[in-house]
Formats: structure tokens, C-alpha cells, sequence
């Protein structure tokens, strides 16, 4: 285990869901929204007092050789994550859309 700041890398993978990197100096590595709704994910060294968002590169150099490729797969992961979630919603709005040209016979009449 490495005292120095600047040797502290990651040792074993576990915590929440998704899953978190837990390095030598006990803060975790995560990949993690800001919380707002529809919030950015990014990676953050959680229990460190400024929590700031890092790179994935910045991210990658703080797991170690060992799990810098951890990294890759769980910010490939959000990506793929993302890009899905982001197709729904176009589907979503697409579909309000339609129904706004085209409400209902229902409703079509107490539109105006």
C-alpha cells in the first residue's frame, strides 16, 4: 500500500452499483452522474474532499495498469448506455409529436 499521494491506484473492484474502484488510500473511483435529472456522468474519486469530475484518461492513470482497462469498459458501458437511453427518448418525443398532428377523435374537437 502506498502512502505518497501520487502512488495511489486502484487495489480491487466493489461497492454500489455500478460497481466502484476502490484504491489504496480508501477513496473509490466512480463513474457517476451530477444527480440532476438527466445529469452528466463522469468519473470522480468519491471520498476525496473536492469530488471533482476527472477525465477518462486522468481516470485511467488513477486505476494503475491493473484496471485502467476497468475503466474503459464501464465509460464504454455509459456510453453505450447512454446512446440507448437517448434513442428512447427521440422514439418518445417522436411519438408525441405524431400525436399532436394527429390527436385523437376523442379529444379533437375540445383542441380548439
Amino acid at each position: 500500500m502506498a502512502d505518497n499521494h501520487d502512488q495511489v491506484r486502484g487495489v480491487k473492484v466493489g461497492g454500489r452499483e455500478p460497481k466502484a474502484l476502490l484504491l489504496t488510500d480508501g477513496t473509490r473511483l466512480a463513474l457517476e452522474s451530477d444527480g440532476a435529472p438527466g445529469g452528466v456522468a463522469s468519473w470522480t474519486r468519491v471520498g476525496d474532499e473536492e469530488g471533482q469530475p476527472l477525465s477518462v484518461t486522468d481516470a485511467m492513470a488513477l486505476a494503475g495498469d491493473e484496471y485502467a482497462e476497468y475503466v474503459q469498459v464501464r465509460t464504454r458501458a455509459e456510453a453505450a448506455w447512454l446512446e440507448l437511453i437517448s434513442e428512447w427518448y427521440q422514439l418518445a418525443a417522436e411519438r408525441l409529436r405524431g400525436d399532436l398532428d394527429h390527436p385523437s377523435p376523442v379529444y379533437a374537437g375540445s383542441l380548439d
